[in-house]
């Protein structure tokens, strides 16, 4: 009776696996059909429905299939270039946007960044400074992510937002990055077998001096 419990489980567990696989390929399959180009300008029919669609999208990336993943990124650019997103719409964009950069998937936190920077340069003459500063402390919030493929891309998406914020948004960040420049480095580790090799380095120095004093 156990055994196959743990068999029906198991079976109800890869169907589930399955279903979700297959509405992450069809959810992906139709942002990418009705998304624009990158140089088109026209709305967007999924535009309302986007701050609704990009979390699933987002989490298609943490998926094993490297194919959903690599289309899923994909779409996911054409989602971020989506021109001319309602006033109503883009805070609701960012908001989804901004949950999904405390996945618990650095892979996810890691594609939040170029998205933010597609969408900021798509609307940074209609993004409300409020949104702008959401924008700014997300990114300023991954710098210091624990995985360091979050920080290289935080750091190339904050060198865009620089150039588009200008002159006061790096006086803005001056102060915190002077802050972060004087913290001090944490110790470098030695290794065990490092630290004896060196003292006893240090012991053979020794005889070897007292040696010649001796000698003389």
């Amino acid at each position: 009776g156990v055994l196959s419990g743990k068999a029906s489980l198991s079976k109800l567990q890869r169907e589930r696996e399955v279903r979700v696989k297959n509405l992450r390929h069809s959810l992906v399959c139709v942002v990418t059909t009705v998304c624009p180009s990158f140089d088109a300008m026209y709305p967007c029919p999924l535009a309302a429905h986007l701050p609704c669609l990009l979390p699933s999208l987002f989490h298609a990336l943490e998926d094993q299939d490297p194919d959903l993943t690599r289309h899923a990124k994909g779409c996911a650019e054409l989602a971020a270039n989506t021109p001319m997103l309602g006033w109503n719409v883009l805070p609701q964009v960012l908001r989804s946007v901004h949950q999904a950069a405390t996945s618990s998937s650095w892979h996810v936190r890691a594609t939040v960044l170029p998205f933010l920077q597609i969408l900021v340069f798509r609307h940074q003459f209609v993004i409300r400074d409020s949104d702008m500063a959401a924008v700014q402390e997300t990114m300023i919030h991954l710098l210091s992510d624990s995985q360091v493929e979050v920080r290289e891309v935080a750091s190339d998406a904050v060198a865009v937002l620089v150039r588009i914020g200008g002159e006061a948004l790096v006086l803005g960040l001056r102060s915190k990055f002077a802050q972060w420049a004087k913290t001090p480095l944490p110790p470098k580790r030695v290794k065990a077998g490092q630290k004896g090799k060196k003292e006893g380095g240090g012991e053979e120095k020794e005889e070897g001096e007292r040696g010649r004093s001796e000698g003389g």
